[in-house]
C-alpha cells in the first residue's frame, strides 16, 4: 500500500507509524481485554431516539469479531471524527471520556493508556 503514495516524505511518515504500532502497539493488544464487539459502529449504523441523544437500537452485526474492547471505541470514533467539522473536537472528547472512565476503577486498558 504505501507504493501508492506518491510522495517520499509522506511514505517516510507513515512506514514509520507502522512501525511503531508492530513493535509497540500489536504485542500489547494480546493485554489487553477482549470481547465479541460489533466492529462497524458507523453512523448508518446506528439507530436514536426522535431527540437525537438516546441510543435506540444497533444494526448490521455481519462484520462482529472477537477482539480487544479498545478496537470498538477506535472503530466508532474515526466514523464520528471523519463526520466532525473539527476531528479534533471529537477526539478530544473521546480522551476525555475514557480518562474519566478510567479514573473511576482499574482496568488493564487504562493502566496500558497511562503507561504510554
Amino acid at each position: 500500500m504505501l507504493g501508492a503514495v506518491e510522495s517520499a516524505d509522506e511514505r517516510a511518515r507513515i512506514a514509520a507509524y507502522l512501525d511503531v504500532f508492530e513493535l509497540d502497539v500489536m504485542p500489547a493488544l494480546a493485554a489487553l481485554p477482549s470481547q465479541i464487539i460489533h466492529n462497524d459502529l458507523s453512523p448508518s449504523n446506528i439507530l436514536v431516539d426522535a431527540a437525537g441523544s438516546e441510543l435506540a437500537g444497533i444494526l448490521a452485526f455481519g462484520d462482529m469479531v472477537h477482539a480487544p474492547r479498545i478496537a470498538e471505541i477506535a472503530i466508532a470514533a474515526s466514523y464520528q471524527m471523519a463526520a466532525a467539522g473539527n476531528p479534533l473536537d471529537v477526539l478530544s472528547a473521546g480522551v476525555a471520556a475514557g480518562a474519566a472512565g478510567a479514573a473511576h476503577g482499574d482496568s488493564v486498558l487504562a493502566r496500558f493508556a497511562l503507561s504510554r
